[in-house]
C-alpha cells in the first residue's frame, strides 16, 4: 500500500491523488471485509424439460423419481449469503432423445444472478431410462361372482365395448395378460345392466396397478338371466308311410330339452313340439333332424339339435292266390286222371314285399295218388310255398280227384 501511494504522489496532481487514494482505500477495506467465498448447495431437484416432445415420438421416461444434484457457487460473502437455495433452478432437457434405452443428459443451472458464478455441478449428468410407447388390444372378459336364484340360469352377455386398447411403456404393457370386469349375480332372477370398471391382470392373475392408459376405463355390461326348466320333446308327424311299412317306434333324442324364459312364460310350457316329420319320405329305419317349434319368449338352451329315430318294419299282409296247376304224383299204372279241380284258392300271409310279387306259378299244389284205385278220392294236397310265406287256408278242402 505504501509503494502504491509513493508512486501515485510522484505522477498525479494532488486533488486527483486524494480521490484515487480514497477509492483504493475503500476497495482494500471492502475486499478485506467482504471477500469472495464458495458455497455448495446440496439436494437440488432436477427439473425435466420437454417430456411432451418425447411423447410425441412415442417415447416415455421410466425413472420418474426426482434426481438431485449439488451446485457449487462463488461470489462476495454478502451476495452469497443473500442467495437463497430455493432460488436456484437446475434443468435437464430430454427433448432431443430419439430412441429407447439409457441416456446421460447434461444438467444446467438457470436464473442465477450476475453477481453469482457457478463453479461446479455434481453430478453434471443425470441418467434417464427411455422406453417405447406401445399399444395392445385385448378382449374384455366378464367374470361372474355368485349364483343366480334357484332354477335360473346365466345366459349370454353383451359387453360394450368388448375390446380395449392398453397404451404405455413396452415393459409395462407386456405384463398385461387379461382385461376383466367383475359382476355379482348372487340370487339374481332378472337381467342385469351395469357400468363396470376394467381391471388388468398379469398371467398369474395378479392385479396390475401400473399407470397405463386405457381406451375405456369402464364398460357397459348387459347380462341375460332367465328361469329354466326341462320339458319333454313331442314329435309331430305328417303324411303316411309308403305301402308295406309300419311304425315300430318314433323316439326323439334327446327326449328332453332345457328351456329358458321369464318365470311367467316358462310356467305355461309343458312340452316342446317338433315341426311335423314327413313319414311319406321314410323308406326304411332312419334318423332325421327335427326342427322345434318356437314359442314366444322361450329359448331352447340345451338339447338341440333334436334327432328323431324312426324305426319301421315291413308289414305282414294276407293275400289269396288261385292255383290252376294241380300236380298228381305217383299215379298207379293203368290209371289216369278223370277229373280234378280246375282251381285251388290259397290264402297266404307274409311280408309285404314277398306277397306282392307272389305268382301262382311260385306255388306248387301236389296230390299223392299212390295206392289209389279207380273212382273219386278226397285228399289233402301238399302245398309248397316260397320261403317266408305261410299258408292260412285252402279252398276247396279237401280236394276231390277222380281216376279211371
Amino acid at each position: 500500500m505504501d509503494k502504491i501511494w509513493t508512486t501515485m504522489k510522484s505522477n498525479l496532481p494532488q486533488k486527483i491523488i486524494s480521490i484515487v487514494f480514497a477509492i483504493i482505500l475503500w476497495t482494500y477495506v471492502a475486499g478485506d471485509q467482504n471477500p469472495n467465498i464458495v458455497r455448495t448447495i446440496r439436494n437440488i431437484p432436477v427439473e425435466i424439460q420437454n417430456e411432451s416432445v418425447l411423447k410425441s415420438k412415442n417415447l416415455i421416461r421410466m425413472n420418474t423419481d426426482i434426481q438431485e444434484v449439488s451446485v457449487k457457487i462463488e461470489g462476495r460473502r454478502n451476495d452469497v449469503a443473500a442467495f437463497k437455495p430455493y432460488d436456484i433452478k437446475v434443468v435437464a432437457d430430454i427433448g432431443s432423445i430419439n430412441a429407447s434405452g439409457k441416456h446421460q443428459i447434461p444438467v444446467k443451472v438457470i436464473n442465477i444472478p450476475n453477481n453469482i458464478d457457478i463453479v461446479d455441478i455434481s453430478p453434471p449428468y443425470i441418467q434417464v431410462d427411455i422406453e417405447d410407447i406401445v399399444n395392445n388390444q385385448l378382449p374384455v372378459e366378464l367374470k361372474l361372482e355368485g349364483r343366480p336364484a334357484e332354477n335360473h340360469k346365466v345366459l349370454e352377455a353383451e359387453i360394450v365395448p368388448n375390446e380395449i386398447i392398453v397404451t404405455g411403456p413396452r415393459s409395462l404393457v407386456s405384463k398385461v395378460h387379461t382385461a376383466v370386469v367383475r359382476m355379482d349375480i348372487t340370487d339374481a332372477r332378472y337381467d342385469i345392466t351395469r357400468s363396470l370398471p376394467i381391471i388388468l391382470y398379469d398371467e398369474r392373475e395378479r392385479q396390475i396397478s401400473d399407470d397405463l392408459d386405457l381406451s375405456a376405463d369402464f364398460v357397459r355390461v348387459y347380462q341375460k338371466i332367465r328361469a329354466v326348466k326341462t320339458v319333454p320333446v313331442k314329435v309331430n308327424t305328417s303324411g303316411k308311410l309308403p305301402d308295406g311299412l309300419e311304425i315300430v317306434s318314433i323316439v326323439a333324442k334327446p327326449d328332453n330339452v332345457t328351456i329358458a324364459g321369464s318365470d311367467n312364460d316358462i310356467s305355461k310350457v309343458t312340452a316342446i313340439e317338433t315341426e311335423p316329420v314327413d313319414l311319406s319320405k321314410v323308406q326304411a329305419t332312419s334318423t332325421v333332424k327335427a326342427q322345434l317349434i318356437s314359442l314366444d319368449g322361450i329359448d331352447v338352451i340345451e338339447g338341440e339339435p333334436v334327432m328323431v329315430d324312426i324305426t319301421v318294419k315291413e308289414q305282414d299282409v294276407q293275400e289269396e292266390v288261385a292255383v290252376t296247376d294241380l300236380v298228381i304224383e305217383n299215379l298207379p299204372d293203368g290209371l289216369e286222371i278223370n277229373d280234378k279241380p280246375r282251381s285251388i284258392t290259397l290264402s297266404v300271409s307274409g311280408p309285404y314285399s314277398l306277397i306282392k310279387k307272389l305268382k301262382p306259378a311260385d306255388v306248387k299244389v301236389v296230390v299223392n295218388a299212390e295206392g289209389m284205385s279207380r273212382g273219386r278220392h278226397d285228399v289233402t294236397p301238399t302245398i309248397i310255398l316260397p320261403e317266408g310265406i305261410k299258408l292260412i287256408k285252402v279252398e276247396p278242402q279237401p280236394v276231390s280227384v277222380s281216376l279211371k
